[in-house]
């Protein structure tokens, strides 16, 4: 009878974590190799306006907009992000990257809150940063597990975030000065083999070193809190290796996670929405390295 009940106990924990939610009942809706099988490319004014070699960007992860306890404090962090256009030049976020699960079911409700925040953050950007339009501020999205929740989740998010808006896919690229950015859709826990057959041949016809955006970790985490399919993580890691990834940011594990594989990293950000916190990377192309500090909120 213990064992009983510590296997019913097991599978409620896993039931109830952001990996194994209710989002494990919709796999019959979207599906990643329906979603991603080629790469976007992101050019032209779709890109930001960076016109240094040394320049930031800041990341959020896991907002979870619709969730009882998320997003309690976003007048601090409205501060702080207009605080960070004080600092220095190539400290001043140019940018946004968002690392997915904006929202918390997939509805379009929590879609529009989101949204709502993105264009205060963009009137701060363009008022700080003498920009023609607000819309010259870019915020970049990944479509992340709970972003799929409801049946529709996929089309709420193509139609409500970019580059998802004009590009249609989840799944997408573009080389900024020395670098390229590759965000990935591993929203149903893979990449899945079109994606990843399409990655690796893009990846190696890139020489640029090159920084990786992706919602779930390859860094196994406590439970299922990463990619589960140990080939598919193997690849990944041997493919990064031998085509210049400098370093790997990923969301989903709300605590946050950092892991050395030796020739590049990964850091796993901590969640905007429950943890209050987010993340400025600064890119220096000259040296080509990357830094990052916690933005607390």
């Amino acid at each position: 009878m213990k064992k009983i009940w510590f296997l019913l106990l097991v599978t409620v924990t896993l039931v109830s974590s952001c990996s194994y939610g209710n989002y494990m009942l919709h796999f019959s809706g979207s599906q990643v190799d329906d979603r991603a099988t080629a790469i976007a490319t992101v050019s032209g004014s779709d890109l930001p306006i960076i016109s240094d070699t040394v320049y930031s960007f800041l990341i959020i992860a896991d907002a979870h907009f619709g969730a009882s306890k998320t997003n309690k404090h976003l007048d601090r962090f409205r501060e702080k992000f207009t605080a960070l256009f004080d600092a220095e030049d190539s400290e001043k976020p140019r940018f946004i990257i968002n690392l997915g699960d904006n929202m918390d079911d997939g509805k379009q409700d929590e879609a529009d809150d989101c949204l709502k925040l993105e264009n205060q953050l963009k009137e701060i950007a363009k008022e700080k940063l003498s920009l023609a339009s607000a819309d010259d501020f870019k915020i970049y999205t990944i479509l992340g597990n709970h972003d799929l929740y409801a049946e529709d989740g996929w089309d709420v998010w193509k139609k409500s975030f970019f580059p998802g808006t004009k590009y249609g896919t989840s799944y997408y690229r573009f080389t900024l000065g020395a670098f390229s950015y590759y965000f990935l859709d591993t929203a149903n826990g893979t990449l899945g083999k079109a994606q990843l057959d399409d990655l690796e041949e893009r990846l190696s016809a890139d020489s640029h070193p090159k920084i990786i955006l992706m919602h779930y970790p390859i860094a196994p985490m406590a439970l299922a809190f990463s990619l589960q399919n140990t080939l598919e993580r193997n690849r990944l890691l041997y493919d990064f290796a031998r085509t210049n990834v400098r370093k790997i940011f990923s969301g989903h594990y709300h605590p946050g996670n950092e892991k050395d594989y030796g020739d590049f990293g990964e850091y796993t950000v901590m969640s905007f929405g429950y943890k209050e916190t987010s993340l400025l990377v600064t890119v220096n192309e000259n040296t080509q390295t990357i830094s990052y500090r916690k933005i607390d909120f």
